[in-house]
């Protein structure tokens, strides 16, 4: 890293699997201080992934998920940003996940690959991420048309704002964002992925992952 006082602990929650080249990405641009948690709704993996983080002390956070790829060097540049909230955008299909409003003032951007300072946490009160399906993006004019999405990635972006915290990004630069489409059917709940472990012998599901 460009500053030897740096260290950055990611946090990774995940439904259960982890893409190869999400891990070699981490690596390549040498990050090994990573905590994985699976098996949790997705907004308590985040948080449980976001403690375990924050109890080796460091300067950052980087949240990132399970299929997510990044070009070597991005943390160079999101370090560069020197932002209280860096992310890097990525596509969900044709959808953005980086928004602004009319100003050109980010509102929010995906969880997928996001360094946060430690001091964000220490100011947010607990919890951190957690989603409302209810939750109506139109009234704090984060986009032009209703949003029903209301998932963590949304809700800590806009505590974020509230508390006046800039949420800043790389220009420029993309995040490969491989999904899920590999494993079985997937289902979502309002932009919430939701699996399912399957019993293959009677061919329902046993075990949501929500």
């Amino acid at each position: 890293m460009s500053n030897m006082e740096t260290k950055i602990a990611v946090a990774l929650p995940t439904r259960g699997f982890i893409f190869a080249e999400t891990l070699i990405s981490l690596k390549r641009n040498g990050l090994t201080d990573i905590h994985i948690v699976p098996g949790l709704p997705i907004p308590d993996c985040h948080n449980e992934a976001t403690k375990q983080a924050l109890a080796s002390n460091p300067t950052h956070v980087l949240l990132f998920e399970e299929d997510m790829v990044i070009p070597d060097g991005t943390i160079e540049k999101m370090l560069d940003v020197n932002g209280l909230i860096t992310v890097v955008d990525y596509s969900l299909g044709s959808w953005k996940c980086t928004h602004k409003n009319k100003a050109g003032e980010i509102m929010f951007g995906g969880t997928g690959c996001m360094l946060i300072k430690k001091e964000v946490f220490d100011r947010m009160p607990y919890p951190w991420f957690e989603n409302d399906k209810t939750f109506d993006a139109k009234t704090w004019k984060m986009l032009d048309v209703k949003a029903e999405y209301g998932g963590q990635d949304i809700l800590f972006c806009y505590k974020a704002r509230k508390m006046g915290i800039q949420i800043q990004e790389v220009p420029n630069l993309h995040a490969t964002h491989l999904r899920c489409k590999n494993l079985d059917k997937v289902q979502t709940n309002s932009g919430c992925y939701q699996f399912f472990e399957l019993d293959y012998e009677n061919a329902k599901p046993i075990k949501s992952y929500i």
